[in-house]
């Protein structure tokens, strides 16, 4: 199963402005807020084959390339779309598709410990775009869609099993602040 062997353990505002993306990211789910949603961190963690969850911020609007699940009644083509241009077609169902952004920068990796990094060039150098799976599940009590940004594959969770795990960082970021605040 794909949460056997992975490690739980939130990162905290002072930790997350100092952590090194690289190899200790490997087979680990990191579960970001969006304080922290930056998609060159994000491709940081995939290139060091990671795993991450954040909530898509309400400014962003990826492109659609793909659908991911099949929707009831009649289908409606979506990809090269972006994402606010569906949204008024969503009945409620659940969305599970791949978008693309744009990531200004280029892709090195350092010589260091093979991690790879996103460096912010002079003008001129093109952006690089990236494809992320987008998941969005309406909210019953507020009748709005929550979207999440991942790199989990559909094989590995379902859409609403995305959702429910983001679900799950409030209550693990509570329990380790209470943690921290008993032994120190």
């Amino acid at each position: 199963m794909f949460f056997e062997k992975k490690e739980y353990a939130p990162l905290f505002d002072a930790e997350i402005k100092t952590m090194r993306v690289g190899s200790w990211v490997k087979d680990n789910i990191l579960l970001f807020d969006l304080g922290y949603f930056k998609y060159e961190l994000f491709s940081r963690i995939r290139r060091n084959k990671g795993y991450f969850v954040s909530r898509l911020k309400q400014s962003a609007n990826p492109t659609i390339v793909s659908v991911l699940r099949d929707y009831r009644g009649n289908p409606v083509d979506i990809a090269g779309k972006k994402l606010k241009e569906i949204l008024p077609r969503l009945k409620g169902e659940v969305i599970d598709v791949e978008v693309e952004v744009s990531i200004k920068g280029k892709v090195k990796k350092t010589e260091k410990d093979g991690a790879f990094e996103i460096y912010r060039p002079t003008c001129g150098t093109p952006k690089v775009k990236e494809t992320f799976r987008l998941v969005g599940v309406l909210d019953e009590e507020s009748k709005t869609y929550h979207f999440y940004l991942t790199n989990i594959t559909p094989e590995q969770l379902s859409a609403e099993d995305v959702a429910l795990l983001y679900r799950a960082r409030w209550s693990i970021e509570l329990v380790f602040k209470e943690l921290k605040r008993l032994y120190q």
